[in-house]
């Protein structure tokens, strides 16, 4: 019998990705720390700005969350801001945020472009940054980039919709991707490279015949895949760009009078959702970038640079995070 957890990926810890800079559980003389405590600079409490893409695509609110948490337990304040994938908005938020000097910020551009002239304004106020996921279109002194090979992560998961399809459909069959626009960059165009490289290389007789925009909502994911059934009412099976998205396309999948069971589906983010599909057979395979260690990573890098200009963060440009195979339990 297939394990639980065999086909779940996991990353490295953020305490191992800390310590390699030599940066781990680093103290300061007024008491703060990056392992407990209150982090301080010049005798204040710290307080951090949130921006990410949207507090409406799911996986993006529970980073949010996990570092609010991070901040609830390490002793500074979090201020969250919700541009709801709004490129100006989140630019007026951010600028205000600058405004009302916080020490530090985490975020993610919608239109990283058009985001260019605020992280201009964040560096010129001293303000240390961090981009989760979207590296800026120019790098500067402050700006550090928590990232992930996305591609490789991609692979990962077209492998197991691959192995899936070889298991349960003999190599042959039809299949569909639920992709989105609702975020741009690397993250879902390496993504979804990955898992197409993959499925044709490690399952050259599956015919991907067709993608929908899910638009990183479970709704239009739901119709998206309808739509594709309607067409190819011979689908098997679907993976995409997040749980959301391929647990819609199961829904739909569901109201064909399929079985997922019997058909392949792979799951990525990690979701509670996802988890739960992964242990009553629904899934064939989940995977995880544990996105709580890169918000870990930020809970870290931020009230170091804060509270030392000198930190080797400051010269930073990317910590990246590498997918792997977790063994079986």
């Amino acid at each position: 019998m297939r394990k639980l957890n065999s086909r779940r990926l996991k990353v490295g810890a953020t305490l191992l990705l800390v310590a390699s800079l030599g940066l781990a559980g680093c103290s300061s003389d007024d008491g703060g720390s990056a392992g407990g405590g209150a982090p301080k600079a010049n005798g204040k409490r710290l307080t951090i700005g949130v921006s990410l893409i949207s507090q409406q695509i799911p996986i993006l609110a529970k980073i949010t969350q996990d570092f609010k948490a991070l901040g609830d337990r390490y002793g500074y304040d979090v201020i969250i801001t919700d541009p709801n994938n709004d490129a100006a908005k989140q630019i007026r938020q951010v600028r205000a945020l600058i405004e009302r000097k916080v020490d530090a910020i985490v975020t993610g551009a919608v239109n990283p472009e058009s985001f260019e002239p605020v992280l201009d304004e964040a560096v010129a106020a001293g303000i240390p940054t961090v981009l989760v996921g979207i590296p800026p279109l120019e790098q500067r002194r402050g700006l550090v980039t928590v990232d992930f090979n996305w591609y490789d992560y991609g692979y990962a998961v077209g492998k197991a919709f691959a192995q899936c399809m070889n298991e349960r459909q003999s190599g042959k069959g039809q299949v569909g991707l639920i992709t989105t626009t609702a975020v741009s960059g690397p993250v879902v165009a390496d993504r979804m490279k990955g898992e197409r490289d993959a499925i044709k290389a490690l399952a050259p007789g599956v015919d991907i015949v067709a993608e929908a925009d899910g638009k990183s909502d479970r709704v239009k994911a739901v119709q998206g895949a309808r739509t594709m059934l309607r067409a190819h009412g011979d689908i098997v099976g679907f993976t995409g760009i997040g749980d959301s998205e391929v647990m819609g396309a199961m829904q739909a999948f569901r109201e064909a009078g399929k079985d997922p069971k019997n058909g392949c589906f792979v799951g990525l983010d990690g979701s509670e959702e996802g988890i739960k599909a992964l242990k009553d057979g629904t899934l064939y395979a989940e995977f995880d970038p544990q996105y709580s260690n890169w918000m870990g990573a930020a809970a870290v890098i931020l009230p170091e640079m804060v509270r030392d200009k000198k930190s080797a963060f400051w010269s930073s440009k990317t910590v990246l995070f590498t997918p792997a195979q977790a063994t079986a339990e």
